[in-house]
């Protein structure tokens, strides 16, 4: 039989997939592949009976592991070389790591299959699947367990990272914010539900003791001690975790280290090395997500509670015996104890996920609550509605409505259903006793970036460093109010208003090309040698020009102070001449 080859290209979803959240349904995860089909002979033509294809995904491009499952495809119509079909690996198997395709070809049909050399690596065309799901890929939008939202970037360092270069026509941040002061209820023995003044953004909850990161990064740590549970280290912190019975504590650095401290009988304690963007902890065992997203757990495993699945995950949570993860296509995976029916996880996609005593809860990516496991007090006799967190307890638990508003259900010998008024971004249930960080919605927009305007609430300035130790060589201005003056100001309309995002009818503004004699630094072009204005320092200018200003000003006040007192002297003169007259 003759060699062949493949030359490939993509074509297809690209288009349709990073339409994103504006289609009513998921696209699902098939993709279109192209090939052209070579051998010694040139292009191949086989209409009929056709060719014969198998299609397998590796993580390598010789050796490795097969990704999903293998695409068997035959009787495939080839012309001139070229081949069109759908290809669909599964939900997890293109998830922002390298894939290559390895190839079988028989043509004609029935032939003995030959496997083509090199395999082909995938390109972003497919990988546009995990863009358009909106989690996980490179280019995807990615949510940190502690907020930090990362578009283009798997690792989002700051709580809005963006990666490479980014258009758009409307930026809009409205809603609430997930700092604020803290409310605790329920069991309060050891003074867990005791709360500390200030402003937070993260919490965890233990049995009988509560861990928190303050607005600024530090750790507070408060309620039962007796292993140092509540002893919380110096430093800034991105995550924390608090052990479920045992009394342990976890956190990550904002460099990604992970501690952790208190009670150790079982190695809970014992962290992995590496770096971590999220952790948890159960009773007797600890559980992370590393920065590539793959799972580690240590501790106690009388259950599995540690032996982790293998893939990619963006949440994970601890019970007291059982885990529960996220993975970055959303579905949920369960291991460890599973006495109650605990880690039977439905099917779906999801956004959220909490571990509680012997129950599980989880918000589904439309924002419903399905709950599952123990349930002998009604915990996980969910509520309807639409929610934004959620958090299972030792036998009750608690979630934050979409307007902010708490809801508790289970059991209640502590109070700990008393849920307080108000609105609430994060909630927190410990065995017994509750958590939640207070907020208030905020109405408008806090931040609007337009086509044509930007808007800031509260405020008309930008917030830039200023500090004279981070500046050098500060020299005065001088000539402000000249070089101000040289500028003029004009009405004008555009030429092509399309092009100025729509903006049409009599505009106010400058001219680029009399300002750059004034102020080239404010000018610069673009692509296309248009010239560009970008005024900086504007404020310093004002200042300046205005002390010249009233400089000049008291200066002709003062020669009018000195004419006038001329014109007395020469009256008291003429006076005198005429007899002390007037």
């Amino acid at each position: 039989m003759k060699l062949h080859r493949v030359v490939t290209t993509w074509t297809g979803l690209s288009a349709l997939l990073l339409a994103g959240t504006a289609r009513a349904a998921p696209v699902g995860t098939a993709f279109t592949y192209q090939g052209n089909l070579e051998d010694a002979d040139g292009p191949v033509t086989n209409t009929s009976p056709g060719c014969d294809f198998e299609f397998r995904l590796w993580d390598d491009p010789a050796a490795g592991t097969q990704i999903g499952v293998t695409q068997a495809k035959t009787g495939v119509s080839v012309d001139g070389g070229v081949f069109t079909m759908l290809l669909d690996f599964g939900a997890n198997a293109i998830n922002g790591q390298p894939r290559w395709l390895g190839i079988e070809v028989c043509c004609p049909s029935g032939c003995m299959p030959e496997t083509l050399d090199p395999r082909v690596e995938l390109t972003p065309t497919p990988y546009s699947i995990r863009a358009g799901e909106g989690v996980g890929g490179p280019n995807a939008l990615n949510v940190t367990p502690s907020g930090d939202v990362g578009i283009g970037t798997t690792s989002p360092a700051a709580r809005l990272d963006v990666g490479g270069t980014t258009r758009t026509t409307t930026l809009e941040i409205t809603g609430v914010s997930s700092l604020g002061p803290l409310a605790g209820w329920g069991y309060n023995a050891y003074g867990q539900a005791t709360v500390p003044t200030g402003t937070f953004a993260v919490l965890a909850a233990g049995d009988m003791h509560t861990l928190a990161i303050r607005s600024d990064g530090t750790l507070a740590g408060w309620g039962k001690n007796e292993f140092g549970q509540a002893n919380v280290p110096p430093g800034s912190f991105i995550a924390i975790g608090a052990g479920s019975g045992a009394y342990h504590s976890l956190a990550i650095r904002s460099d990604g280290t992970l501690l952790a401290w208190g009670n150790n009988d079982s190695g809970q304690t014992n962290v992995p090395a590496g770096t971590f963007r999220a952790v948890a902890g159960g009773v007797y065992h600890s559980l992370a997500i590393r920065s590539d997203g793959t799972l580690a757990g240590w501790g106690g495993n009388l259950d599995g509670q540690i032996n982790v699945p293998t893939g990619t995950f963006s949440t994970v949570a601890a019970g007291r015996i059982h885990s529960l993860g996220i993975r970055i296509d959303g579905t949920l995976a369960g291991w460890g104890s599973n006495s109650d029916g605990q880690i039977n996880v439905p099917a779906g996609t999801f956004t959220a996920v909490s571990a509680g005593g012997f129950h599980s809860l989880a918000i589904r990516s439309d924002g419903t609550l399905v709950g599952w496991g123990r349930n002998e007090f009604g915990q996980t006799n969910v509520p309807a509605g639409a929610f934004t967190a959620a958090s299972a307890g030792g036998n009750f638990s608690l979630a934050v409505r979409s307007d902010g508003t708490l809801v508790a259900w289970g059991d209640n010998p502590n109070g700990q259903l008393d849920v307080p008024p108000g609105t609430f971004s994060v909630v927190r249930a410990g065995g017994f006793h509750c958590l939640a960080i207070q907020s208030e919605p905020t109405p408008g927009f806090s931040l609007l970036l337009g086509s044509d305007s930007a808007a800031k609430p509260g405020s008309n300035t930008w917030t830039i460093y200023s500090d004279r130790r981070l500046k050098k060589n500060i020299e005065p201005l001088s000539g402000a109010l000249e070089r101000l003056l040289q500028l003029h100001g004009v009405t004008f309309q555009w030429l092509d208003p399309a092009s100025q995002g729509g903006i049409t009818g009599t505009q106010m503004g400058l001219i680029a090309d009399e300002v750059s004699r004034a102020f080239p630094q404010w000018v610069g072009r673009d692509a296309k040698g248009y010239q560009t204005l970008t005024v900086g320092g504007f404020e310093a200018l004002t200042a300046e020009a205005l002390r010249e200003l009233r400089a000049e000003k008291e200066c002709e006040v003062e020669e009018l102070r000195s004419e006038i007192e001329e014109l007395k002297e020469l009256v008291k003169a003429l006076a005198a001449q005429n007899g002390g007259g007037r």
